[in-house]
């Protein structure tokens, strides 16, 4: 298995986003298959930098500002977003990041931890 983590390859970044989008858009419930790999599932977590008032935009509501990782654990390919909203449904998946690494290993043994 590759224990290295690849950035997702800029030509599989519109297939990679249109699978995220629809696995964030059912609020992480069912299973969505990798676009690259079609073997593992795709994860997601979020790092909250801080709460605040709950935002409404475009029918979500979000509880503040931080970070997001998308991976698949098959082939260890992985996405991230330093800067982005935490919707209020992802309370599940948020984790304390202090390294800020880009790719996820770290959000892995977090999310292990628990």
């Amino acid at each position: 298995m590759n224990d290295v983590w690849t950035p997702v390859p800029p030509a599989d970044t519109p297939k990679w986003r249109a699978r995220a989008n629809e696995f964030a858009s059912r609020r992480l419930e069912g299973r969505v298959r990798c676009p690259l790999c079609s073997e593992s599932e795709l994860r997601i977590a979020f790092s909250l930098d801080g709460p605040r008032a709950p935002r409404e935009s475009g029918g979500l509501t979000f509880i503040g500002s931080g970070r997001y990782w998308e991976w698949c654990d098959g082939r260890h390919h992985y996405a991230y977003y330093p800067d982005s909203e935490v919707p209020h449904w992802a309370a599940a998946v948020c984790v304390r990041q202090a390294s800020g690494t880009r790719d996820p290993s770290e959000v892995v043994r977090l999310l292990g931890e628990r």
